[in-house]
């Protein structure tokens, strides 16, 4: 499975794009329903909620699942690349926290 290193690169340099739901489901051709039930199965990454009801994904991660997705990858494939973008994530989140000295366990940026 390829590395995903540059994720947390993009995360931490500021330049990710963040997608919305609707953007999410124009650019997968989910419906709500169905995107959050893969969601749930692991087999697109989850969003983060920077507050209130609002969710973001960021644009790398749908991309890289949507290319697995294409290229034919099965579902434990998949899931595996999702278990890996949203570690990589966490990294990310963990390295600028401790860069700023916030202590800030990386599981509360989905919560």
């Amino acid at each position: 499975m390829t590395n995903i290193k540059f994720t947390q690169l993009e995360y931490i340099a500021g330049n990710e794009e963040w997608l919305r739901l609707i953007h999410v489901m124009k650019m997968t051709g989910e419906k709500k329903s169905s995107l959050y039930v893969k969601i749930k199965d692991n087999l697109y990454p989850a969003p983060i909620k920077p507050g209130g009801n609002s969710s973001a994904w960021p644009r790398s991660e749908i991309e890289i699942v949507m290319a697995a997705w294409a290229s034919g990858k099965c579902k434990e494939e998949i899931r595996a690349l999702v278990l890996q973008l949203e570690e990589n994530r966490k990294l990310a989140f963990d390295k600028v926290s401790r860069k700023f000295g916030l202590d800030l366990p990386a599981k509360e940026i989905n919560e």
